[in-house]
């Protein structure tokens, strides 16, 4: 079972089933099983609005209830459901590719940590790379970097 908190700290369990998978294939035209193997799956999951439709599905919400949570939704609690419905995919799909994708999953997320770690670490970084050369955290130059934002 895959868990997160929304903004207003209340705990929310996901527990996917095949009823799950087909109703949101019927509604979103999503196929969760898909979402790591398919990139346009992938993709369709976290367009929000797709996302906003698939939630209150997973989590069995009636209109009302999909309301109420979606009020108690800031950007955190939007990442966190996000991975719990990611989670909630991988521990549906059958053992050996289970396995699989939690060890792809657990790469990705090994990732986007080191990735948001520079971030918060930039004024760091450009301070440390100013000093000895004129690199982007892309490792181009301030030159190469502008050409590619043109």
């Amino acid at each position: 079972m895959a868990a997160f908190k929304d903004a207003k700290g209340k705990d929310w369990d996901i527990d996917l089933n095949f009823g799950h998978v087909f109703h949101v294939k019927s509604e979103t035209g999503v196929d969760l099983t898909q979402i790591f193997t398919n990139e346009e799956a992938g993709g369709a999951v976290t367009q929000l609005d797709n996302f906003g439709r698939i939630l209150p599905i997973v989590l069995d919400l009636s209109d009302e209830q999909a309301a109420l949570l979606m009020s108690a939704m800031d950007g955190e609690a939007v990442e966190a459901s996000g991975r719990a419905v990611v989670e909630a995919v991988i521990n549906f799909s059958p053992g050996p590719k289970r396995a699989a994708l939690k060890k792809r999953w657990d790469r990705v997320q090994h990732t986007q940590s080191q990735l948001t770690s520079l971030l918060l670490n930039h004024d760091d970084l450009t301070e440390t790379t100013s000093k000895n050369s004129p690199t982007s955290l892309r490792g181009l130059s301030e030159s190469e970097d502008k050409s590619l934002s043109n």
